[in-house]
């Protein structure tokens, strides 16, 4: 793969995540049938006046890169650089952070150890953010080390580490086959079961996919075989198998893929984001539609910067010196007010159209 090549997947990878996360965000938490009837038609940008903003899920993508970036790949500088990203991230009053996250992160301020700070816990929030370590270490063994340090920084339930690891692997995967080419259902189920070799629960699910792949079952009916006919809750190993199934079902198409996955309701911008970052990363920059990206309004984490990043995550993964992406911090505090007051409206909205 040409560096120019290696760039755009790199990027779409982290423009993919963006776009599925801020086209999930306003329907989070609603179940299939709300979220046809509050937003019928197409995907588009909801979320503040006909533009999106994104959420934690990328938030905490950007944290991982940049510490891989200021950490020069070393593992333990990676830690400490991580740990203190996130303490940071949450002094400044994120509008959306996984309960887990929340605590996790609380731990460190009181002075918990990076490498004992993680709560037992099987959410998806260490998963949204395994796949850009995907796309930076080809190296099996290095990549299984990075994904399991950034997943016990919050969450040390092995099935959150399992879930982080498959999302991790699809992204190594999806950028050693060209653009314009799908990968082997055998090495995409065998890279899968070796996530969690012995867990019977994984190995169930992973054997589902391969039989809804067979017969060409839609996203929303291999999710309803997995009782999540109301919306994917945000357990990692109802999230994670969705937007995998999704993201193969419909492989290098990034619409198709956003729109099976985000319609099945529940917990959109985490499935919209981990099936975007992948999508994205198959079809490269220039396969994720424009308007999906055009009405992203949000800053510091805008498109450009989202742009800078890729540029320097893939030189470092041809193992050219690459540095931090310079973020404008000041912004952060009036960013993350809009934020939370939009949310609350659309609560607001949800309570006054559920009551009509």
């Amino acid at each position: 793969m040409e560096i120019d090549d290696r760039e755009s997947r790199v990027t779409g990878l982290l423009l993919g995540c963006a776009a599925g996360d801020s086209l999930g965000l306003p329907g989070e938490r609603l179940g299939r049938k709300r979220w046809a009837s509050r937003f019928p038609g197409p995907l588009r940008q909801r979320f503040l006046f006909g533009h999106g903003m994104v959420s934690d899920d990328t938030e905490l993508s950007i944290l991982v890169a940049q510490a891989v970036l200021s950490s020069a790949g070393d593992s333990e500088s990676f830690l400490l650089s991580l740990s203190w990203r996130l303490r940071y991230w949450l002094l400044f009053l994120p509008g959306g952070c996984g309960w887990a996250t929340l605590r996790a992160v609380l731990r460190l301020w009181f002075g918990v150890s990076c490498r004992e700070s993680g709560v037992k816990s099987a959410g998806n929030g260490a998963a949204v953010r395994s796949a850009v370590l995907g796309a930076l270490f080809p190296d099996p063994v290095e990549r299984r080390d990075f994904v399991r340090l950034s997943t016990r920084m919050t969450h040390r339930d092995e099935r959150a580490y399992v879930g982080a690891l498959a999302a991790a692997e699809m992204a190594a995967l999806t950028l050693r086959i060209p653009i314009g080419r799908k990968p082997e259902q055998e090495e995409v189920s065998a890279r899968l079961r070796m996530a969690a070799s012995g867990d019977a629960e994984w190995t169930e699910l992973v054997d589902r996919m391969e039989t809804g792949w067979r017969n060409a079952m839609t996203v929303e009916a291999f999710a309803d075989s997995l009782g999540l006919a109301k919306g994917v809750s945000g357990y990692v190993y109802h999230t994670v198998p969705v937007a995998v199934y999704g993201w193969f079902l419909h492989y290098g198409d990034v619409t198709a893929t956003l729109e099976s996955v985000i319609k099945c309701g529940g917990d959109t911008d985490s499935t919209g984001a981990i099936a975007g970052a992948l999508a994205g990363a198959a079809a490269g920059e220039s396969g994720i539609p424009p308007e999906y990206l055009d009405r992203i309004c949000d800053y510091p984490w805008s498109v450009t910067f989202l742009r800078r990043l890729g540029e320097q995550l893939a030189r470092f993964s041809k193992g050219v010196p690459a540095t931090v992406v310079p973020t404008a911090y000041w912004a952060i505090p009036f960013r993350n007010l809009l934020f939370g007051a939009t949310v609350y409206v659309h609560i607001l909205l949800r309570l006054l159209l559920f009551w009509r």
